[in-house]
């Protein structure tokens, strides 16, 4: 029997508004000079914990360092500790977007901070 599988595992984090905390942030290198940060999240959906991440370039996270209370020290450059991030609760949504090649991608907007 012939077999397609796709092993990319590309999961998109629903499109929906969360009550999530963050649990963990990860610095990755994907080439020399193009850093993306993942932020790990937990949240209840339908009364069952559900973990989750987002990928964002450093160019896309102003608004959630401002949420959270990182220091702008000058315009679009922020100075935070990504230990201080952890156990924050926010609020957002995720919604998707095409990148440059066509690819959905998630990210977050409407954020918000709880606790």
């Amino acid at each position: 029997m012939e077999h397609t599988t796709d092993t990319n595992l590309n999961f998109l984090v629903p499109e929906s508004n969360y009550e999530a905390m963050i649990t963990k942030i990860l610095k990755k290198e994907i080439k020399p000079s193009v850093v993306i940060y993942e932020w790990h999240f937990e949240a209840l959906v339908d009364e069952k914990q559900f973990n989750f991440k987002i990928g964002m370039f450093s160019s896309q996270m102003a608004d959630l360092l401002h949420v959270l209370g990182a220091e702008e020290v000058s315009n679009g450059k922020f100075k935070w500790n990504d230990d201080e991030q952890l156990g924050k609760n926010l609020s957002f949504n995720v919604v998707h977007f095409p990148d440059k090649n066509g690819k959905l991608r998630a990210t977050l907007t409407d954020i918000k901070l709880l606790s």
